[in-house]
């Protein structure tokens, strides 16, 4: 994969999370897609594809829907580069690998935000968030992460055997 194709696959990430995903939500949330592809694509590919679009689509998302510009953008950045060094110890060969990164990716995540928010002075409580938010979350950007995975293996992944 080139830089283009995965820009062209983070800004149609990026326009149907904010405007069809809302129709797939369960309990109010919907999956954070974004954070899914910035840790798949981290983990599959050696160049840091998922770190660079992580950063510009996040202050993306911050600008347009975010209360302080920069937090998505950094968590994502380092949820991506916690990924990109963590895929050489990982097995790439099974679907239960992108449910194991994306709970860890997710569970980063929110702890991460909650203490830039926490540290900004915002009203972000953390059990409101563990309650209503990060255990729905979890499980919803699991199965996507799966079927990105599949998805990406079998459309974009030079290896033969994951065919």
């Amino acid at each position: 994969m080139n830089y283009l194709t995965v820009f062209i696959v983070f800004f149609l990430n990026f326009i149907l999370q904010t405007t069809l995903f809302h129709f797939f939500e369960i309990f109010g949330v919907i999956p954070n897609t974004t954070l899914v592809l910035v840790i798949i694509i981290s983990f599959l590919y050696e160049e840091y594809y998922g770190v660079v679009y992580g950063v510009l689509f996040g202050l993306v998302q911050d600008i347009f829907f975010g209360q302080i510009i920069g937090v998505a953008a950094f968590v994502y950045f380092t949820a991506g580069l916690i990924i990109y060094e963590m895929k050489r110890y990982i097995y790439k060969d099974t679907l239960f690998t992108p449910a194991i990164i994306t709970f860890l990716g997710v569970t980063y995540y929110h702890l991460a935000y909650w203490v830039f928010m926490s540290f900004f002075n915002t009203d972000f409580g953390f059990f409101y968030m563990i309650k209503t938010i990060y255990l729905i979350e979890i499980f919803y950007d699991m199965a996507v992460a799966i079927f990105i995975y599949k998805l990406l293996i079998s459309r974009f992944h030079s290896y033969s055997y994951y065919r």
